[in-house]
């Protein structure tokens, strides 16, 4: 996925402020049929809250699978709560500097594609999973 590796070398400066250990994992190569601005979009909202909600110290892996991309990230130590996690303004630390709207747009652009976005939280890890 030509966008990912694109922004990979900038969304790294941004993870080294927090000395983030960024891997990535691309088992697949993924083909995605879908708006190219509103991809990007999704992409780089992944990872600004891989990077936001993150430790410092934490770690971040990039997976691809066939028809998957999933990104995993270290941060608080609990789930988070599925049935607000993709509501809009929705933010599990109000001090945090995001304004709530991240996963919200992920949400609705996965919905325009008919793409599916999943939540979970599995060896001390966030993963959210974009099915293609």
């Amino acid at each position: 996925m030509n966008i990912l590796k694109k922004h990979l070398d900038f969304f790294t400066e941004q993870a080294n402020a927090k000395n983030l250990k960024i891997t990535t994992e691309f088992t697949s190569t993924l083909m995605v049929t879908g708006n190219p601005a509103l991809t990007e979009v999704l992409i780089n909202n992944l990872f600004l809250n891989a990077i936001r909600h993150n430790e410092k110290n934490g770690e971040i892996i990039i997976t691809t699978l066939e028809n998957e991309l999933i990104f995993s990230n270290t941060g608080q130590d609990t789930p988070l709560e599925i049935e607000k996690l993709f509501n809009r303004f929705s933010k599990t630390n109000p001090s945090s500097m995001g304004n709530g709207l991240g996963l919200a747009i992920i949400k609705k652009i996965t919905k325009l594609n008919q793409w599916e976005i999943n939540y979970s939280f599995e060896d001390n890890l966030h993963n959210f999973s974009v099915k293609f």
